[in-house]
């Protein structure tokens, strides 16, 4: 395998210098990447559709690879990358772009499957997969100066405030610090749920998405009813204000596109986050959770996962 570049750790100085949108297209090329991998796994026929993803990942590198490196001129054929983006590797003294060969079979046995209904054996896949692996491996570091090992699908986590808390909530994870990792995590969590919930609801008097006022605080409201009838009437108001209230926030996960179970597992293992009238957040631990490294991994991947269909919920909006 040639090595164009010096396999590098995780440079987060390299990560940041690029353009926020770069880093993000980049993250998305790796998430089809490992969508068109795990496909590709799968079992025949169903495992065909790996090989398509698989090949619009790598046409999407390209792409970028194209706008990044200043190439003005568009690619007719797949093949024609090669030559654009070489022409420039060339003039800045780099190494080529590599895999090419191995490139243009995958390619070729994409065009079989998707216009003659050829669907590609075991073994082929095997090499497809392996093709784009070191497709990535060897050229990812060479246009960009990062590997895209080191390219995180934080970066989808929208505004910028909630992405730094995942991020935050990310290291803790690493470090085993399960806890505080829970803590950043349903943060960075309810500040992207209302940045979108506000995005749609804007200044309208009826608030669309936030489904009526909030009910938080009417349990202390509900304080001053004594006596036994009157605590009688208070248990009941207050059970009634808590199923609203995660009513509310089902409705809200629906409408966001969120599935419902993934986010009921992932509000189980966190703390209470309630949002303040002036718009911070307090967390409350009215019970001890017991969090491993499973666990937390398994809430990260879901506020990423929530992250990228709150964004597509934006788009349409």
């Amino acid at each position: 395998m040639l090595k164009t570049a010096p396999d590098r750790p995780k440079n987060e100085e390299r990560i940041y210098s690029m353009h926020h949108s770069t880093v993000q297209r980049l993250a998305f090329v790796k998430f089809l990447y490992a969508t068109g991998n795990k496909q590709a796994q799968g079992v025949a026929p169903l495992s065909s559709a790996g090989l398509l993803v698989l090949h619009d990942a790598m046409e999407l590198f390209l792409d970028l690879a194209c706008e990044h490196l200043g190439v003005t001129e568009k690619a007719r054929d797949f093949k024609d990358y090669w030559s654009l983006i070489n022409a420039k590797l060339e003039a800045q003294g780099k190494a080529k772009l590599s895999q090419q060969a191995p490139a243009m079979r995958l390619n070729k046995g994409r065009v079989s499957l998707k216009h003659y209904g050829g669907h590609p054996a075991k073994m082929d896949l095997e090499a497809y997969r392996n093709t784009v692996k070191e497709f990535f491996t060897d050229n990812c570091c060479l246009i960009f100066d990062v590997s895209l090992d080191s390219i995180s699908m934080v970066e989808f986590v929208e505004p910028e405030t909630a992405r730094q808390k995942v991020e935050a909530a990310i290291q803790c994870h690493e470090e085993g610090r399960f806890d505080e990792a829970a803590n950043e995590l349903i943060l960075g969590f309810e500040m992207m749920r209302y940045h979108y919930i506000d995005g749609v609801s804007g200044d309208h008097a009826d608030r669309v998405m936030l489904f009526g006022p909030s009910l938080a605080f009417a349990e202390a409201q509900l304080r001053g009813l004594d006596g036994v009838e009157g605590r009688n009437v208070r248990r009941t108001l207050i059970d009634t204000v808590r199923s609203v209230e995660k009513l509310k926030s089902a409705m809200q996960m629906l409408a966001l596109g969120i599935d419902l179970r993934r986010y009921t597992r992932f509000r189980s293992s966190m703390p209470i986050c309630m949002r303040m009238a002036g718009g911070n957040f307090v967390l409350q631990h009215m019970k001890k959770i017991l969090r491993d490294s499973q666990t937390s991994q398994y809430c990260i991947d879901f506020v990423i996962d929530a992250a990228i269909q709150m964004g597509d919920f934006d788009n349409r909006s």
